[in-house]
């Protein structure tokens, strides 16, 4: 797993599957080329989604990050195992719905070409914005809901980039990213379809919830 540097700009998208019903496990590059290149390891099983990335620098370094994803409630958990006082880690939720309305007027237009990356079919998609086009991505429909995290902007500041904002609530899972200027921003790299642990959607016990921390509070470590 290639490490997530801290201070890397990484963006937030969110997609809700209609009838995907997919389970394994999606490997991703974000911003391969970058000084700040990481690799993030999705886990799905039907509607679930969580994703994991291993945290290269500060004091989490070498431990992994987790994110649970809450899509029909627009909510995110991060896990953190940065263990203090009695809890053997902090867990803070992200409100998603909060950051609504900061996108263009978004449309998404079918190129007609299509790519097979990691072994799966995808479509090319070009994202219109106000007008203009932006990014391309090629999305599969076979894989259900699609988020990541964007560890700069996690809490009040975390927002869903427009191109992400298009696909509304259908299954697209993007396999492939370029943004306006030309770079890949993401791409995937394996696709495994087999059995994913139930645990891996559920937050483990002794973690403290620090979602309250913008006010200087936690709520204490949930109970075993």
């Amino acid at each position: 797993m290639r490490p997530f540097v801290a201070g890397s700009a990484l963006s937030l998208l969110v997609a809700l599957p209609l009838t995907a019903q997919f389970e394994g496990t999606v490997v991703v590059n974000l911003t391969p080329g970058d000084k700040h290149a990481a690799e993030m390891t999705y886990y799905i099983k039907n509607n679930q989604l969580a994703s994991s990335v291993l945290i290269a620098s500060g004091q989490m370094s070498g431990q992994t990050m987790r994110m649970l994803y809450d899509i029909p409630n627009g909510k995110i958990s991060l896990l953190m195992p940065m263990a203090m006082g009695g809890a053997k880690g902090m867990k803070m939720d992200i409100d998603l719905r909060a950051q609504a309305g900061a996108h263009h007027a978004t449309e998404v237009k079918p190129l007609g070409t299509s790519q097979t990356i990691a072994g799966r079919h995808c479509e090319d998609l070009q994202i219109i914005l106000d007008g203009k086009p932006s990014s391309k991505v090629c999305v599969s429909n076979e894989l259900g809901a699609f988020a990541m995290a964007n560890m700069n902007a996690a809490g009040r500041g975390a927002s869903a980039p427009d191109w992400a904002a298009a696909f509304g609530s259908r299954p697209m899972f993007p396999l492939k990213v370029v943004g306006a200027d030309g770079k890949v921003i993401m791409e995937a790299t394996a696709v495994h379809a087999g059995p994913v642990q139930p645990e891996m959607f559920t937050v483990p016990d002794g973690y403290m919830d620090m979602s309250g921390m913008m006010n200087g509070m936690g709520r204490g470590p949930t109970k075993p």
